[in-house]
């Protein structure tokens, strides 16, 4: 039902961004220098998950969510349901998109709306794959000239929080001695992909009539 596998490190540069405190927002990714409009920034750096399983939405991002063990640290691609879980601390690989913090977490349709008119966020998502199909790179790219020492914010919409995962099935996977939420080595991740796959699996199973 599931597939799982390491993101690849793009080649390239991509030393005008910086992590640090976002106010009221965790940490962010910020411009260390100018950037140009439709330049890459960043990429997203994790497990790429590829599923068969026909889910929605919100079981998709659930999987993300328990097998990086933090809430939103995810994302989904335009190609069927496959997902990204992105890698948190000291796992990246020089990958920091998962950090590219909202505009606005609003689940109002028309704030949602207002916010995509006025194009108040500066980035947006680009998804690469090769001839086959197969899926190589998530990038965050200039939407606008971006400025040094502005943040990069994208617009995640109104479907993304309302659907950021199931937090009982959260709490119930994270409880399983095995799923090691403590240590956050490569195959820690992986060993949480499989855990949480087969736990979502007998879920969507057992509510099925």
């Amino acid at each position: 039902m599931f597939d799982f596998k390491l993101t690849d490190m793009p080649i390239g540069k991509f030393n005008k961004i910086e992590v640090k405190e976002s106010s009221g927002k965790g940490l962010g990714v910020f411009a260390t220098k100018n950037i140009k409009k439709g330049e890459y920034i960043c990429w997203y750096d994790g497990i790429y998950v590829s599923n068969e399983a026909g889910l929605e939405l919100k079981d998709r991002n659930l999987i993300s969510n328990l097998i990086t063990g933090k809430l939103g640290y995810g994302q989904n691609l335009s190609k069927g349901n496959d997902v990204i879980a992105g890698f948190t601390k000291e796992f990246r690989k020089g990958g920091v998109a998962q950090l590219v913090n909202d505009y606005s977490k609003t689940t109002d349709e028309y704030e949602s709306y207002k916010n995509v008119r006025d194009k108040k966020y500066n980035s947006d998502m680009e998804r690469i794959y090769d001839a086959s199909g197969n899926f190589k790179y998530l990038y965050f790219v200039a939407l606008k000239n971006i400025k040094k020492g502005e943040e990069i914010l994208h617009y995640y919409g109104v479907d993304y929080w309302k659907n950021n995962g199931d937090s009982k099935l959260f709490k119930i996977v994270c409880g399983i001695p095995e799923y090691n939420l403590d240590n956050n080595h490569i195959n820690d991740y992986l060993n949480r992909a499989i855990i949480s796959s087969k736990l979502i699996a007998s879920t969507i199973i057992a509510s099925k009539p």
